[in-house]
């Protein structure tokens, strides 16, 4: 007589109980620390700093053109302006139907709007370490443990890390409480299928793991989350690969795309990506304004038509990036460099403080072979450093910007993209234009260049 699997924890997870990320992560998943325990995931302050972006796209509305987030940043059930929901469009009056459309995708039957959200697809740029790859895959995990038919893949450059990778979504998986762990019929090195093992029953989501090594690879069922780590290093591949894979995944909300890596300096698939992607962030006039340690975006804006978003998070916002002061705080500052002292104006209330700056310091002698340029790879403080040319770079960003703002030419010719006025200090002279005129006459008969004796 053939088993029966009953269900019991799908319901549950299934039930909407669990809709707030940031709370499921600190009470039902565990992460390993760099000392080897298990902790319940709570997320640190670089990684609440993407979870508000996701949260943000996720529930915009597109008639009112905003998010729809309360104060603690939970999303309401719908927009306070129009009032629509998750299956309500709210202009219309209207309940969403899944009839009239291939993907059977939820929309209003009068104006086709799919309700709150839009379809999250960040290119993010990172300083190491900084925890981004476990949140996009707890975030992975929690979509595919709470919601059914939820295919997901992840994708590396190396063995290695998709191993590493995929370990964390196992131990997510391994660690929740008894009666709300999911079946599954399939947990290998490779996939996890959350399904019963007679195939009957369970939630059918799946993650499973690819190298970006072939387009052909890529290819295959539809997926609705999609992680691609350290894509800057897929080298001559990346293209073909993520053409072939990003086709998996249908423009409709509730989808993910996110594309994370370090530098591998500038040309790359990586570094065209993330130049082509908007700025979520506006000011109130709508114009974009990212926050101050993206400076490449707040001159190359993207471009208006693509519906991927840029993030960047600089190696200040990790928290355990601080070591105490080997010297007394005021001969500590004493011995800051232009460098050191532009970091802590600049950045020191979004937590460069002394104390990361002396970390800083240390990982430059200790980890990048005291190379500056190394360090400004490895750990960006912003989307300029991040890309810059690998290696020891011969002039430092800071001088060379502070050099643009002086000495080059801000008249309405030259002025740079993104630059509204003229920087106070700017000292360049006014152009003197002269119009240039060719008067010789070309003989009859004559054709091709001009010759000149």
């Amino acid at each position: 007589m053939a088993r029966v699997y009953h269900e019991v924890a799908e319901p549950v997870l299934t039930s909407g109980r669990f809709s707030h990320y940031p709370d499921f992560a600190a009470e039902l998943q565990k992460i390993q620390t760099k000392a080897g325990t298990l902790v319940p995931f709570k997320l640190n302050r670089s990684q609440l700093f993407r979870e508000r972006l996701i949260q943000e796209i996720e529930s915009f509305c597109s008639v009112c053109r905003h998010h729809t987030l309360a104060e603690d940043g939970r999303a309401l059930d719908a927009c306070p302006d129009c009032g629509t929901g998750r299956d309500w469009c709210g202009p219309c009056e209207r309940r969403f139907v899944t009839e009239g459309r291939e993907d059977g995708a939820l929309h209003c039957p009068e104006c086709g709007t799919l309700g709150l959200g839009l379809p999250v697809r960040l290119v993010e740029g990172k300083s190491r370490r900084m925890g981004a790859s476990t949140h996009y895959q707890g975030r992975q995990s929690w979509k595919c443990m709470t919601n059914r038919n939820h295919g997901a893949l992840i994708a590396s450059h190396a063995e290695k890390s998709v191993g590493a990778i995929f370990r964390k979504c196992k131990l997510f998986h391994s660690q929740m409480p008894r009666g709300l762990k999911p079946w599954t019929k399939h947990n290998n090195t490779a996939l996890l299928d959350f399904q019963t093992p007679d195939a009957v029953s369970g939630l059918h989501s799946w993650q499973q793991v690819f190298l970006a090594k072939s387009a052909e690879d890529a290819r295959g069922d539809t997926v609705r989350d999609a992680h691609y780590s350290e894509a800057a290093f897929y080298g001559t591949v990346a293209s073909k690969f993520m053409l072939a894979s990003i086709q998996t995944l249908p423009e409709l909300p509730g989808t993910t795309a996110a594309i994370e890596s370090t530098a591998n300096g500038p040309g790359n698939y990586f570094h065209t990506k993330y130049l082509s992607a908007k700025v979520w962030w506006t000011d109130e006039h709508g114009d974009p304004a990212p926050p101050p340690w993206m400076p490449l975006k707040r001159a190359h804006p993207g471009s208006p038509d693509s519906a991927w978003y840029a993030i960047f998070v600089p190696f200040f916002l990790n928290d355990e990036y601080r070591v105490a002061l080997r010297v007394p705080e005021g001969e500590f500052r004493s011995s800051l460099d232009e460098e050191e002292r532009w970091l802590l104006d600049t950045f020191g209330e979004y937590g460069c403080t002394l104390e990361c700056l002396q970390w800083r310091r240390t990982t430059i002698v200790d980890k990048c072979e005291g190379k500056i340029g190394q360090f400004h790879q490895e750990y960006p403080a912003t989307d300029e450093q991040m890309f810059a040319t690998t290696g020891s770079l011969a002039f430092a960003p800071h001088d060379i910007d502070r050099m643009d703002k002086t000495h080059v030419c801000h008249c309405e010719v030259c002025i740079p993209k993104g630059v509204m006025s003229v920087p106070e200090e700017n000292v360049c002279p006014d152009h003197q234009w002269y119009e240039v005129i060719d008067e010789y006459e070309r003989p009859e008969g004559q054709y091709g260049a001009r010759f000149y004796n």
